[in-house]
């Protein structure tokens, strides 16, 4: 009959999902082939990422973030909502406080949601920014904040930190550069297992209130929605003084606008955005060479 699969989007981010946490007896091994045939908008189901929830002894699922080009994430922002969303919707649970655990760390959400296929509003705790180079990883000793980036010739003024993924955040680039830019600096050397590129602008038409955020997303390339890159400028608008740290922002993605807060320091970012079931079904076996 095929194994049975979720589609969920969040801010247009969308991901196939997998719930692995019971008998896997006969189901394909979950792994970057996999990943790759699922995620396939040709000839599987099509999506951002493959989600794969796995039993926890520390949370309620663990959850594994796969690309679409077969890489591994350590988390993803809008991923966790929807997983979030579908934990809470199989237990026709209308508000759910729950923990899930990723290679970064415990997260925990917070769902309201109605009836399946309606959006929910899902609240993320997702942790402390680091500048650290090692959390990164970064091919330096020296941090990157607000600092001179060489890129062949040009240099960039940008910040790198991880938000449990590794992010780059830009300010005030010319948004025809994106796809030019965003390939050269996610293969940067400085970043050996290469990093995300977020572009941010002050909004113009709510300068002061909003802010506008593209993200290249490694493995995926410019996406509608990333939650960690929308939490990293977030960090990096509270370091130039762009915004109060405590105070709630509003960052627009292509997909959509998250709430988010920064706590001082900067610290703990507290994201809030929708998540929605697309649709429920079973998948043939995939060729996955």
């Amino acid at each position: 009959m095929g194994e049975r699969i979720y589609k969920y989007e969040g801010l247009g981010n969308d991901f196939v999902l997998l719930d692995r946490r019971g008998e896997e007896s006969g189901l394909p091994e979950v792994g970057p082939g996999y990943a790759v045939a699922l995620c396939d908008r040709r000839l599987g189901v099509g999506a951002d990422g493959l989600l794969c929830l796995r039993p926890s002894e520390r949370a309620m699922a663990e959850m594994e973030v796969w690309n679409a080009d077969g890489s591994r994430a350590q988390t993803c922002g809008n991923g966790l909502r929807c997983a979030a969303l579908y934990l809470a919707e199989s237990e026709r649970a209308v508000r759910r406080e729950l923990l899930l655990s990723t290679l970064a760390g415990l997260c925990r959400c917070g769902v309201e949601a109605g009836r399946p296929g309606d959006i929910g509003s899902v609240a993320v705790e997702m942790g402390c920014p680091s500048f650290a180079p090692a959390s990164l990883p970064m091919a330096s000793s020296a941090s990157l904040i607000d600092g001179e980036l060489l890129l062949g010739e040009e240099r960039l003024l940008a910040t790198a930190l991880s938000m449990g993924n590794p992010h780059l955040v830009l300010w005030g680039i010319a948004r025809a550069r994106m796809a030019e830019l965003g390939p050269r600096l996610e293969q940067h050397p400085l970043f050996p297992e290469r990093v995300n590129v977020a572009f941010a602008w002050e909004s113009e038409g709510a300068p002061g209130r909003e802010l506008e955020v593209v993200v290249w997303e490694r493995g995926c390339g410019l996406t509608r929605a990333c939650g960690t890159g929308a939490c990293a400028v977030a960090v990096s608008a509270v370091l130039q003084g762009r915004r109060a740290a405590g105070a709630p922002m509003s960052v627009r993605l292509p997909g959509g606008v998250l709430e988010l807060r920064v706590a001082p320091g900067p610290g703990a970012v507290t994201m809030r955005g929708p998540a929605r079931r697309v649709f429920d079904g079973r998948v043939a076996p995939l060729h996955t060479s």
